[in-house]
């Protein structure tokens, strides 16, 4: 198994909004270095229970939500791309039901695209 988004060289977060998604998340991790051979990949990974929309701190290359929004949250998300992304920074955050939605942030401005696919996530819950 290979883990191209863990990324050795650099620091790799998963912020966890509910405290006991934490517990499980760390305990998942454990296991899977347990069971496959992650070479030291996992190794600079932090899991925290942290919400960012509540107290959006820090610069980011890359967000991946894995939790999908409702249309009218669309604009937090925008608004987060704008506080937490570097130059060129990425976010990729699905809807509840339907494309994924991609800002990219170019200097002070967001350009969103979406997938012409369609997924079905868990809600985001603020």
């Amino acid at each position: 198994m290979r883990f191209p988004e863990i990324q050795k060289n650099f620091e790799n977060y998963f912020r966890k909004i509910v405290p006991e998604l934490v517990g499980l998340a760390r305990e998942n991790l454990k296991k899977l270095k347990k069971n496959i051979d992650a070479n030291d990949k996992l190794n600079n990974l932090e899991i925290k229970n942290e919400n960012i929309f509540q107290n959006p701190h820090g610069k980011y290359d890359r967000i991946i939500a894995t939790t999908g929004v409702s249309p009218d949250m669309v604009s937090k998300i925008e608004d987060l791309a704008k506080k937490l992304l570097n130059d060129k920074g990425i976010i990729v955050c699905p809807y509840q039901r339907g494309p994924m939605i991609i800002m990219r942030k170019d200097q002070d401005l967001i350009r969103t695209q979406f997938t012409q696919k369609q997924y079905a996530f868990v809600p985001l819950i603020l």
